[in-house]
């Protein structure tokens, strides 16, 4: 039996039309979240968001406070287990771009010459940042403090400044 093309490339149409449709189909029987649904989830992420920030600039103004007085007790007690203090060097030891980093503390700051910036989750929403700017006569340096979500709080896992 010899099938002509005049009949082959009608049926061949047909079977792709009708594939098409078929997967129109199932496309739409997949359940889309609600324009409501969408909404909480949102607002459930916003919220998240606002209270890292609200805990992690607290402890912010706590930690550059602490750095200022040497308070090497008050750090260790709110830092990642990765984070080392020298009393001897006046410095903090904690990862940072794969490798140990240690910048010495931080000077005592008049928090008046502070101004907060910016605060972000960082790869994913167990690390958060807090940016600043420090003013000092008519010049700023930054200084960004880096945190790691506990198991009951944020902790602090580093800062990096041009101070």
């Amino acid at each position: 039996m010899k099938i002509s093309q005049a009949f082959l490339l009608p049926v061949l149409i047909l079977l792709m039309i009708s594939a098409c449709q078929s997967y129109k189909s199932m496309e739409s029987n997949v359940p889309q979240p609600t324009h409501q649904e969408s909404k909480e989830v949102e607002l459930q992420r916003i919220r998240a968001e606002n209270d890292a920030l609200k805990a992690t600039l607290n402890l912010s103004f706590k930690i550059i406070h602490a750095m200022g007085k040497k308070d090497f007790d008050y750090l260790k007690s709110v830092s990642a287990p990765d984070v080392r203090f020298s009393k001897f060097e006046n410095r903090v030891y904690f990862p940072y771009g794969g490798k140990m980093v240690a910048p010495t503390l931080l000077k005592p700051i008049a928090l008046g010459n502070l101004e907060y910036r910016f605060s972000t989750y960082i790869n994913g929403e167990n690390e958060f940042i807090v940016g600043f700017a420090y003013y000092q006569g008519d010049s700023h340096s930054t200084i960004d403090l880096y945190f790691i979500k506990g198991e009951a709080s944020w902790l602090f896992n580093g800062f990096i400044t041009n101070a």
